[in-house]
């Protein structure tokens, strides 16, 4: 059990040095590479050695990837080291066993990719999990193969953010400022000092389907303090949560802690099992027509599913 979200990057390439240069076919790049092929040959190339920042105390080691028809499931173990630490045990408190700055505290995530026959623009969606995501390193060794083998080929990586257009149309239902491992102001020894998440939800007015545009455009806008906005201080805000709806479905994300308008998926709550790779790739099969149609491209399930053997 543990609490995930989504992210998703958009991935485009261009000629270099050709100033207004339209965007490249990814499956059919100007030398005949496809896209697709270049990342499945980056991640074996990854998958033969573990990759350690030592400047940012970061280890990164690509466990398995599964390519299915113009899809790539990617498992991704991530963590630091650096440090001495402990495992501790949740109901005694004693440690289990001792971290030394030679072993990482490693959690694994997933990424899917998925690259349209014929397309502009590919998607990454990435896993977060324990203030960790699946995709950061990985894109960055991708980025040094991609220089070795499309040397005249810039490859330009983006988050996707608010440019989904029902994200642009939904009206604003909630918003929920959460603060973990909120802790009481009283020293009575009969009371936790930590009491649980708390979680401070605004609604519309008794009678209002949605909250006003103005604080929507202000949730959204990087140049505007979030914990300010709704009242709290920085320090305990840990997630701001909006919840989005049209009248016929509700979708709720997490905005980016980064204060830039980015939103993040819920996959699992803290308490819920983890989604197994079925249910990431269901969920990744949901949402992605409606993203590729939003940055100019298009997704068919077909493309999910290997061709059929002659």
């Amino acid at each position: 059990m543990a609490y995930r979200t989504m992210s998703v990057t958009q991935v485009t390439a261009r000629k270099k040095h050709a100033r207004g240069a339209p965007l490249l076919d990814l499956s059919k790049l100007p030398n005949g590479d496809d896209f697709l092929d270049l990342f499945d040959t980056a991640l074996a190339d990854m998958a033969s050695s573990r990759i350690t920042d030592d400047a940012k105390k970061r280890y990164t080691e690509v466990e398995s990837w599964d390519r299915v028809g113009r899809t790539i499931l990617m498992r991704v173990v991530v963590g630091t080291y650096g440090d001495h630490g402990s495992v501790r045990d949740l109901q005694t408190g004693s440690e289990a066993h001792a971290i030394t700055p030679d072993q990482a505290h490693a959690v694994s995530l997933r990424c899917v990719l998925l690259a349209p026959p014929g397309g502009l623009t590919s998607l990454l969606f990435v896993e977060h999990g324990q203030g960790r995501s699946a995709a950061t390193a990985v894109l960055a060794q991708f980025k040094q193969h991609w220089q070795t083998s499309q040397p005249d080929v810039t490859l330009v990586v983006d988050s996707i953010t608010r440019g989904d257009v029902w994200v642009e149309a939904a009206d604003l239902e909630a918003v929920t400022a959460v603060s973990y491992g909120h802790e009481s102001d009283l020293a009575d020894s009969g009371i936790p000092k930590t009491l649980g998440d708390l979680r401070l939800q605004i609604e519309p007015p008794k009678g209002e389907r949605a909250l006003s545009r103005a604080l929507k455009a202000a949730l959204m806008d990087k140049n505007i303090n979030r914990a300010q906005l709704l009242g709290f201080s920085d320090e305990h805000l840990d997630e701001v949560r909006v919840t989005l709806g049209d009248g016929s479905q509700r979708r709720t994300f997490v905005l980016g802690k980064e204060r830039a308008p980015s939103m993040q998926y819920i996959l699992s709550e803290a308490n819920d099992p983890t989604p197994d790779d079925a249910s990431l790739r269901s969920r990744v099969s949901t949402e992605a027509p409606q993203l590729f149609t939003a940055v100019g491209g298009s997704w068919q399930t077909a493309w999910e599913h290997d061709p059929p053997k002659p």
